[in-house]
């Protein structure tokens, strides 16, 4: 009976991350959320002990994340914008699912896999787009939406590969070269520059981080991360005209309505979800993209919609979270999996200065799953 339980277990978390990271069905990913409750409710029902030690720390921001967001929804004094709220928290459901399922028995290899075949599914995807559109979209709609979800896995799938390629035999190692080179490449043809930027400047710092914990040596660190960014920032500069955009100085418009959008609503913001409807009424006469439904900036999005409390929030959030995992690679320098989470948290938090970053649903859902296998796997 317990081992007819385990496989069960496995099968429906398996199934769970794969839908969860590769987004190739939202209703399949939706009905696997619900198994994943459910079966989460029959263990606590059974009395399995779940260890919350591993996210004390982390819990603090991420309550405090949230806490700000519904007192800035409940002052602004709109239930649409409470529920709205509600359904951003709700993102966060894969943490808990991967957590408490990884917590209860930590199964690696199931991740690994389903990392693997997500990879893969997001790269056939674009196959008959390869040859036919500039940048590729997949099933994604957007390339931007494909870039941002493939800069919080392919590094996962990077670091995954580094650490076990040792371990595995031939037919292992093939298996994790394959998708983790079928990723780099198809992140590469989304063309998305915050994005590939982001993955960048997050495997800088995460390889200063290591430099740092295994050579304990603070300045050589700020020195390796100085000169690093200023390697990428020459690259940049180099082909800023093969990379340049003709809505760039759009971004700039976009940022200076969002500033005086908050001036006008500092404490709690438009409303949750409002800034759409309000960036009307603060268009730069010289934007030419009137509708546009975000500011292409985390920052800006989370200060004009929840105002300073919900702004301060998110900071706190977001700093908090990565001082932690900073620590815990220092205490765990073998544990990849808090290595791969660090990396793919810089890397989405980089790209959501120029785009939605985690206010995007499938990001947000697909970092929490990330952070969820990182703690559990302590």
């Amino acid at each position: 009976m317990l081992v007819r339980q385990n496989i069960y277990e496995s099968v429906i978390l398996f199934l769970y991350i794969f839908f969860c990271l590769s987004r190739c069905s939202n209703a399949a990913y939706s009905i696997f959320s619900v198994i994943g409750v459910l079966a989460i409710i029959f263990l606590i029902k059974k009395r399995t002990v779940f260890s919350f030690d591993p996210i004390k720390n982390f819990l603090r921001y991420y309550v405090i994340f949230f806490v700000s967001l519904f007192l800035a929804a409940i002052l602004y004094g709109d239930i649409t914008v409470v529920h709205s709220t509600w359904k951003y928290f709700l993102w966060t459901l894969p943490f808990w699912i991967v957590f408490l399922f990884e917590s209860k028995e930590f199964r690696p290899d199931i991740f690994d896999n389903a990392l693997s075949l997500a990879l893969i599914a997001i790269f056939l995807s674009t196959i008959p787009q390869l040859n036919a559109q500039y940048r590729v979209v997949g099933y994604f709609g957007k390339p931007t939406l494909l870039g941002t979800e493939l800069a919080i896995i392919v590094p996962v799938m990077i670091i995954i590969t580094v650490y076990k390629f040792k371990q595995k035999n031939l037919m292992g190692r093939v298996m994790l070269i394959i998708p983790t080179l079928l990723g780099v490449y198809t992140l590469l043809m989304t063309k998305t520059r915050g994005a590939i930027i982001g993955v960048l400047i997050g495997g800088i710092l995460l390889a200063a981080l290591l430099y740092s914990i295994k050579k304990n040596n603070v300045k050589k660190t700020i020195l390796m991360i100085l000169a690093s960014l200023t390697i990428v920032g020459c690259i940049g500069a180099v082909t800023v005209q093969s990379f340049h955009r003709s809505y760039d100085h759009e971004r700039v418009l976009l940022l200076k309505s969002s500033y005086a959008m908050w001036e006008d609503h500092k404490l709690y913001g438009i409303g949750f979800g409002h800034w759409a409807r309000e960036y009307p009424n603060y268009i730069s006469p010289a934007a030419k993209e009137p509708d546009l439904t975000i500011p292409h900036n985390v920052i800006a999005s989370f200060f004009d919609e929840t105002g300073i409390i919900g702004g301060f929030g998110f900071l706190l959030f977001v700093f908090g979270t990565l001082i932690i995992l900073g620590r815990r690679i220092q205490q765990n320098p073998h544990n990849i999996y808090y290595q791969a989470a660090f990396w793919a948290f810089v890397a989405l938090m980089c790209h959501g200065m120029v785009d939605t970053g985690i206010t995007n649903r499938n990001a947000l859902q697909s970092i929490s799953a990330i952070l969820g296998m990182a703690f559990a796997s302590e």
